[in-house]
């Protein structure tokens, strides 16, 4: 199955378990040849979409997190990446600040990718050193993959 099934099969087995817990999850599939993404989302930040002109977050239905019921299914969603063009996923670690409204988390981070060419691995870097310059209270976790030509 795909990342809905995935998350769907994922909440029925959290739910045979109770006690109480929840997480958010973010789940996809990447064919590299095609250049398709797919993705389902449990109540998580939607990913970002890096191109040489703009930084934009994938425009998703969000699910309720895993935990959660009655659970609200995910749903999937495809998009094409052009050739050069990157994916990054991330917690909320990496943008949430206390007394602060998630947007502006959210457009800091779309503005600190905006135009920037680096390794991916000096991309994340830089992130995570732009973004959480003191640390971060919470969990802080970044994924990026880019397509070559």
């Amino acid at each position: 199955g795909g990342p809905a099934v995935v998350l769907a099969k994922l909440n029925d087995l959290v739910g045979r378990f109770g006690g109480g817990h929840f997480a958010t999850v973010l789940c996809g599939h990447i064919d590299i040849d095609r250049h398709m993404f797919t993705v389902a989302c449990a109540g998580h930040f939607a990913p970002l979409v890096i191109d040489r002109d703009s930084a934009r977050y994938v425009d998703i239905c969000v699910g309720s997190p895993i935990g959660v019921a009655p659970p609200v299914a995910p749903i999937e969603t495809t998009i094409k990446v052009d050739a050069g063009a990157s994916v990054v996923a991330f917690t909320d670690g990496l943008i949430e600040r206390r007394g602060e409204n998630l947007d502006i988390g959210l457009a800091r981070l779309a503005e600190a990718v905006s135009g920037r060419a680096e390794v991916m691995d000096t991309l994340l870097g830089h992130l995570l050193a732009d973004l959480t310059p003191n640390g971060s209270d919470d969990d802080v976790a970044i994924l990026g993959v880019r397509w070559r030509g």
